[in-house]
């Protein structure tokens, strides 16, 4: 699956048209929207800093939920996914 980001705008009956890349195969597309909530202003989504030391990326380690597969679970998982792409 790939992603195509885009700008458009929302006209005032609330109709949006998008012109896509030729790439971009025919077919169903999932469409997601991101606005603010302030007219006019449209942000980008947080993303969380990066751990700065060795410290803070093992505090940052700590809190992360356990894997519940083994690794020949999750090597069996990614070569499923990778079979799919064909």
């Amino acid at each position: 699956m790939r992603a195509e980001r885009l700008r458009a705008y929302v006209e005032d009956d609330h109709s949006l048209t998008l012109q896509l890349p030729p790439e971009v195969p025919s077919g169903d597309v999932d469409v997601l929207v991101l606005y603010s909530e302030l007219p006019g202003v449209i942000t980008e989504p947080e993303t969380p800093s990066k751990p700065k030391t060795l410290e803070e990326f093992d505090a940052w380690l700590a809190q992360q939920p356990a894997i519940d597969r083994s690794p020949d679970e999750i090597v069996r998982e990614i070569a499923e996914e990778r079979a799919s792409w064909d």
